[in-house]
């Protein structure tokens, strides 16, 4: 299914330097079942993606996994474009500045002082709301920054996924072990560092854009 957003499995592991015998062992699956997520000819349950996030150390895989799986994630979640760290920063001082030169807050506060929005107030209020949401967005992009495309940063070295038992590699499966993962020391890196950072409600969107 090309182009639904499916392949975010595959280059984010291709992004933190895995083959897929290598990224099986991390997950402790078999070869054939990582190329069958990677397919999208079965969906990734949530604990395998949860994984994926930890070895492979994507955020994006978190945010596009959610939008995939989840309809009421895809609501609150919007899509983003994966930008590097200075452009994401100047984005979100821009709108930020412009929102300030407007005077939104004041526009805001008016709005709300009566604690009703009147039919000749709900054009600015959904402009503001608007405006919201894209900071939103952008907030999650500065997030996302250090998710860049493979060609735009060196190799990641691969990471184990704290608390995965290594077990001997089922029917399929390759024997060599997966070079450069790092101890249990690294079961600190958690999905929420990301999630705690953007609960704000938007707008659904289309997709997650890499550049």
């Amino acid at each position: 299914m090309p182009g639904n957003g499916i392949e975010i499995y595959r280059t984010c592991r291709e992004q933190a330097g895995l083959t897929q015998e290598q990224a099986a062992e991390g997950l402790n699956c078999s070869v054939r079942q990582m190329a069958r997520y990677e397919a999208g000819e079965v969906p990734v349950p949530d604990d395998i993606a949860y994984q994926m996030v930890v070895l492979y150390d994507s955020q994006l895989l978190a945010v596009q996994h959610l939008r995939l799986v989840s309809q009421v994630a895809a609501e609150i979640l919007p899509p983003v474009t994966v930008l590097d760290l200075p452009r994401a920063a100047i984005r979100i001082i821009n709108l930020v500045r412009k929102f300030a030169e407007r005077h939104r807050e004041r526009e805001l506060l008016d709005i709300a002082e009566d604690g009703v929005i009147s039919p000749e107030e709900r054009p600015l209020f959904d402009q503001i709301m608007a405006e919201l949401q894209e900071l939103v967005r952008a907030i999650m992009e500065l997030g996302l920054s250090e998710d860049i495309s493979a060609e735009q940063r060196p190799r990641k070295k691969a990471r184990r996924v704290a608390g995965i038992k290594k077990e001997r590699p089922k029917a399929g499966t390759s024997g060599r072990s997966v070079q450069g993962l790092a101890s249990e020391n690294n079961r600190k890196i958690m999905i929420t560092r990301f999630t705690r950072k953007c609960k704000a409600h938007t707008t659904v969107g289309e997709g997650v854009t890499l550049r």
